[in-house]
């Protein structure tokens, strides 16, 4: 989604927790932000998704 989003423009993601729990998710959430293509704008963890499952949902902003 960064290659096609404008400077400027916002990504928001959500992941069900047993994802985020599974992968990596939040070392490529990290590398992006390092190699400055994303600035985060937000995040909320551990917030309400589906009646079984949580979720963690980001706002980013392409550099």
């Amino acid at each position: 989604m960064i290659r096609f989003t404008k400077p400027g423009g916002l990504i928001v993601i959500s992941t069900r927790k047993s994802y985020y729990d599974s992968t990596n998710f939040q070392e490529v959430c990290d590398r992006v932000q390092e190699e400055n293509k994303v600035k985060l704008v937000s995040s909320v963890m551990d917030s309400p998704y589906v009646a079984e499952e949580g979720a963690h949902y980001w706002a980013f902003q392409v550099c």
